[in-house]
């Protein structure tokens, strides 16, 4: 057992770990540079890395090349210079020359910072948008807005993690889906609402855990069905009676809502969701194997400590990962990356160490916004024997001051943890985060002005209800005040699909959606159908009716 540097925590170093790292640890010119055991329990892993990772908070900045007006997750005060994407991606620069040779006499996380605040980075994490230029860490989006951390999806609307999705908004985990609304966790559905955990789904409205099925309402469960409310069979034309009815009375709606709400409260869900499954232990996991605490994944072989991970193979430690093999102790990476350890937001890429921000790179060490480089270390060109020969040097030295095997140090950040993924996951207090080395930033007041707001008590039900221009108009926020814009392509999804106008701003939605999914923790429980003792993806506080099957 070892104790976490952090937490105080015990936390057990299990022999096929023990295995991982050795058989991972890069060889450099003839040498094997063995991975130490780490200091941090895998939950502070997992907070150190989600701490290095700003989604959602936005500023107004210019390009620090350019002049042009940016909106990027990087605040004007920056030291490090941001470019808009035409520019970062020209030709007309290049991060070699920002590159300095390595020093011995000063740690490597110091050089490495000073580094960072030299060399410009992109003004948001993503690639290959088109007209879709609020979205961060995406890739290949088409007329998208506000989407998050996903790919090749267009027509989408204030989501996270949607992939190969169309038309579908405010949604979080939804993957091949379409015209979806306020789904979570949901796969290869169509034309569905208020959804959690459902797989080939359509037509149909507040469904959970339900699979292979079509006009449903309010059911929870359901497997191979049709036609049903409150899990109860009606004929098609009692059903389509009933579903007209329904959405032309608010009353109605409230009423068979608050009767699905005690249906969850009395019925046994799902311990875990597991779909294809086998010899895995997390939550929320499809076509994964032989995978120890693995949380949000799909098709993953050979994981362990994984989070947010898809067509992963035979690492530990990542975090938002995906197309990779042999990986450790790294986050944010896509389009093939293979024994990359130590490594931040990059892709694709090879034998990178502790690496930020670079992409198509391979054989490089401690260095930042490449492209399509090999052997450098520090943004500094080598040839192959000179790499290999420094490297096995500067680990050494690391080692040596106890830096070699570990992340990128928490003052490091480029971003306070309150803008980051960390306070979604792990929450912590500003006295609480200043303890642990991380910055924190006191919210900022919008300096956008909006010509007309509108008190989000004073909208009507449906957008066709509403007798003025909701177009050009902000809504005040329901919970926060906070103001928000509702979009043309926006207001069209929602009169197409009948649904009701939000309330709330697009990050409280957020908040909302991700209540929904259990924290990437598990507990033991016991099967309310069998009495065995499982694993649960429920807090005990919920007090979850839960079972196996």
């Amino acid at each position: 057992m070892r104790v976490c540097a952090v937490s105080k925590k015990s936390f057990a170093v299990r022999e096929e770990e023990e295995s991982f790292y050795d058989r991972i640890s890069p060889v450099l010119f003839g040498q094997k540079y063995l991975i130490p055991l780490p200091t941090h329990c895998p939950e502070e892993r997992q907070r150190r890395r989600a701490a290095f990772r700003n989604e959602r908070a936005y500023y107004h900045r210019t390009c620090s090349r350019s002049g042009k007006k940016l909106i990027s997750i990087y605040p004007p005060e920056t030291e490090f210079p941001v470019y808009s994407a035409e520019v970062f991606w020209s030709d007309d620069w290049d991060a070699l020359d920002f590159g300095c040779s390595f020093d011995f006499s000063r740690p490597f996380f110091e050089q490495f910072y000073r580094l960072q605040n030299r060399v410009p980075r992109l003004y948001f994490s993503s690639t290959n948008l088109e007209n879709s230029e609020y979205c961060n860490h995406a890739g290949n989006m088409k007329n998208c807005y506000l989407i998050i951390g996903s790919l090749n999806s267009e027509g989408c609307l204030y989501g996270t993690r949607v992939i190969y999705c169309r038309d579908c908004v405010d949604c979080l985990w939804v993957d091949r889906c379409e015209l979806c609304y306020e789904c979570v966790n949901c796969e290869r559905c169509y034309d569905v609402a208020y959804a959690f955990d459902c797989k080939d789904v359509h037509d149909s409205r507040w469904v959970r855990h339900c699979r292979s099925s079509h006009d449903l309402l309010f059911c929870l469960g359901v497997q191979q069905g049709c036609y049903q409310v409150l899990n109860k069979q009606l004929s098609r034309e009692q059903f389509l009676s009933f579903k007209e009815e329904l959405f032309q009375s608010p009353a109605l709606m409230n009423d068979y809502e608050s009767q699905f709400s005690k249906l969850l409260a009395q019925t046994p869900v799902p311990a875990l969701v597991a779909y294809r499954t086998e010899d895995c232990t997390g939550n929320y996991l499809a076509e994964c194997r032989s995978c120890f605490w693995l949380f949000d994944a799909q098709r993953c072989e050979d994981v362990r400590y994984g989070y947010d991970a898809v067509g992963v193979k035979n690492s530990m430690d990542v975090y938002s990962l995906y197309d990779a093999e042999l990986c450790y102790e790294m986050y944010s990476g896509s389009m093939g990356m293979f024994h990359c350890l130590f490594t931040r937001d990059c892709w694709p890429g090879q034998e990178l160490l502790y690496c930020d921000h670079c992409f198509n790179c391979a054989s490089c060490l401690g260095c930042i916004g490449l492209r399509q480089k090999q052997y450098c270390v520090l943004n500094q060109q080598y040839s192959k024997a000179e790499y290999e020969r420094l490297a096995g040097q500067i680990i050494s030295k690391m080692a040596e001051r106890g830096e070699w095997g570990e992340f990128f140090p928490t003052w490091s950040s480029q971003f306070p943890y309150n803008d980051t993924v960390a306070q979604e996951y792990y929450p912590l207090t500003e006295e609480q985060a200043l303890a642990r080395g991380y910055r924190w930033t006191k919210e900022r007041e919008a300096v956008v002005e909006y010509t007309r707001i509108i008190d989000a008590v004073d909208l009507p039900l449906f957008a066709s209800d509403y007798a003025g221009d909701l177009l050009g108009a902000a809504v005040r926020c329901a919970q926060t005040g906070k103001v928000f814009r509702l979009t043309k392509a926006e207001l069209e999804f929602y009169q197409r699909l009948h649904l009701r106008l939000p309330r709330v701003h697009p990050d409280i939605r957020h908040l909302q959606r991700k209540a929904e999914k259990n924290p990437w923790h598990l507990w033991r429980a016991k099967c309310a159908d069998t009495g065995a003792e499982i694993w649960s993806g429920y807090p005990p506080e919920q007090q979850k009716l839960v079972s196996s099957t």
